[in-house]
């Protein structure tokens, strides 16, 4: 339990930093999510390695990539997120 618990607060602490493109974030988690379904309600905390571009994605663990976005279908705008800022 502990461990799990552990893994959570990595997960949210801002130190994930991501990998892949400025349009299409990777991050591994700590927690390693094995499905959409397990990993749909969680928070991941991340730091981007590169301002973004337009269209932004994020795959966690592997995972199909979902939009990541103000509200539904309100896209980022590019330069939202800045290099090593943590969200």
């Amino acid at each position: 339990m502990m461990a799990r618990t552990a893994e959570w607060r990595d997960d949210i602490s801002g130190t994930i930093t991501t990998g892949g493109t400025s349009t299409a974030y990777t991050v591994a988690s700590n927690q390693v999510f094995d499905t959409l379904a397990h990993l749909s309600g969680a928070m991941i905390a991340f730091v981007p390695h590169a301002t973004n571009g337009a269209t932004v994605t994020l795959a966690v663990d592997g995972l199909t990539a979902k939009p990541l976005r103000f509200g539904p279908s309100l896209e980022l705008q590019s330069g939202v997120l800045t290099q090593g800022t943590p969200y």
